[in-house]
């Protein structure tokens, strides 16, 4: 039976498993080399056999791509490289995707000659097998292609999701204890499926074996523990909300007193009228802090994100689910009094976040929903004097990847938006790649009988989270609107490996 249209539309952006193939040797040495890179480098990936026997390889490689075209080239030049012996890989040429300057040439020696052509960024040895090279190639170019042309199971994996991304998303939920890690990993994770599980952190959240308890508010010997708070300007004074990683006007940072920034970057910005906001930096106790949430101040709002954890107070995701995610890379805390939005970002990691106090709402867009580019950074800076933000660090970098998006409340209202709310106890799971915007409103929490003394007032509010970071099972080419998201092989074979491990 016939894919689907949607399908076969992912089978040739999605995946970039395109493929013309020149079967004839390249003869005339560096000139014809420099040649086929300045023919197709531009819009494709070249794969140069320099085999000294090498007509068996080309059949079994032009059979497992016949059904493509258009992306990657694969020479065949057996006797045109000083060191021969070897499959090279060459990346498509993507200068907007890396950096706002323009890239500098490698010289790549050819026939004896440097020839200034970009270097190869893969090689494998002519020794390995077909299906050795086929899974080279399949790794460093996002193919899933098997010898006799069909897809592979990643291959299936990543079009099953494709066709998902364009349908709306809904936000899944389930209780923890009906959601077995099998379930959690087959029907989200492989398949990129937020899901917030109720009562998820009493399952898949512990500290030293056991399910996490701990407050930092309630646990005095941690409050020396040095921390960074990260702090903004209210909206309203006195009780305004606290805007973080969002985009303001470049007027407002008071342009003429910044650096300069040259004509060939800022023509490459994704909106060079905007400037990406950074929040100031306060280093302080932890213990002060605390303090600081239960008399918030009128003037700015301050939050911990993106705080590392003391080894001793580092819970972890449970064995049974970390055993089978690829490689953590990292553990934060997230500590506010509340009303507080982290304006639409992404980020590059498989996540679970765990809400241990307080509401957290996140408004969810898959990847190509928002444009996205690079954008000038602003740094605010805090007078602890005064107790104020202010507007006066104009910075010459840029923002790595973002989009523009100014207005946090036409984010919630994108038509293709996904809400999911996490109440404390639940747990989340955000796909790497996907934009999120997260509202954390004030909620009152009374302190415990043997803290009420100590921690005045009574009635206070935190907003209390983990979030777990872990290595990306697809990738993303940004800044691309347009690029969806390609397997790992490497990672994904290793998971659903593991997976059949665990079902027999």
């Amino acid at each position: 039976m016939p894919r689907a249209p949607a399908r076969a539309r992912a089978l040739g952006t999605a995946l970039a498993l395109a493929l013309a193939t020149w079967l004839l040797p390249l003869a005339g040495g560096a000139a014809a080399w420099e040649a086929a890179l300045g023919r197709d480098l531009r819009e494709k990936h070249i794969v140069l056999v320099a085999c000294a026997r090498d007509a068996r390889l080309r059949q079994d490689l032009v059979r497992a791509f016949a059904d493509d075209a258009e992306v990657i080239s694969i020479v065949s030049c057996a006797d045109c490289w000083q060191h021969s012996g070897t499959v090279r890989f060459f990346a498509r040429a993507e200068p907007d995707a890396h950096c706002l300057l323009e890239p500098n040439a490698a010289a790549e020696v050819f026939g004896g000659s440097a020839v200034t052509v970009p270097r190869a960024d893969a090689t494998i040895s002519c020794a390995a097998s077909v299906d050795e090279t086929l899974a080279f190639i399949n790794e460093h170019a996002g193919l899933a292609r098997q010898r006799n042309g069909s897809l592979n199971a990643i291959g299936e994996l990543a079009l099953d999701l494709h066709d998902a991304l364009e349908t709306p998303l809904q936000c899944s939920e389930a209780k923890a204890e009906a959601l077995s890690v099998d379930d959690l990993l087959h029907d989200f994770v492989l398949k990129q499926r937020p899901i917030v599980v109720r009562g998820g952190a009493s399952k898949f959240l512990e500290l030293h074996g056991r399910p996490m308890q701990w407050r930092p508010w309630e646990d005095s010997d941690s409050w020396d523990d040095e921390v960074d708070v990260k702090v903004v300007p209210r909206e309203s004074p006195g009780h305004g909300w606290g805007r973080f990683e969002c985009t303001e006007p470049l007027k407002d940072w008071n342009e003429s007193q910044g650096p300069i920034v040259p004509d060939h970057v800022k023509k490459r910005l994704l909106d060079a009228s905007r400037v990406l906001t950074r929040p100031a930096n306060a280093v302080m106790r932890l213990g002060d802090f605390v303090s600081k949430l239960m008399t918030p101040s009128a003037s700015v709002v301050e939050y911990i994100e993106y705080q590392h954890l003391v080894k001793a107070r580092r819970p972890e995701v449970a064995p049974a689910l970390a055993a089978r995610m690829p490689q953590l890379r990292a553990t934060n805390m997230w500590l506010s009094a509340g009303n507080t939005t982290s304006c639409a970002h992404m980020d590059a990691f498989e996540n679970f976040l765990f809400q241990i106090e307080g509401i957290k709402r996140f408004t969810i867009l898959a990847p190509g929903t928002m444009e996205e580019g690079y954008l000038r950074e602003a740094i605010f800076e805090y007078n602890e004097t005064s107790g104020t933000a202010s507007r006066t660090r104009l910075m010459p970098s840029t923002s790595i990847v973002n989009t523009a998006a100014d207005d946090p409340n036409a984010v919630r209202a994108h038509p293709a938006a996904l809400h999911c709310e996490v109440r404390a106890g639940d747990m989340i799971y955000l796909p790497a790649h996907f934009w999120h915007q997260v509202d954390s409103p004030a909620s009152f929490h009374s302190p415990s009988e043997s803290n009420a003394k100590e921690m005045q007032p009574h009635n206070h509010s935190f907003n209390f989270a983990l979030n777990f970071w872990f290595e990306p099972i697809f990738s993303k080419q940004f800044p691309c609107t347009s690029c969806q998201v390609a397997p790992r092989h490497g990672i994904l074979s290793s998971i659903m490996a593991a997976n059949e491990q665990e079902v027999a």
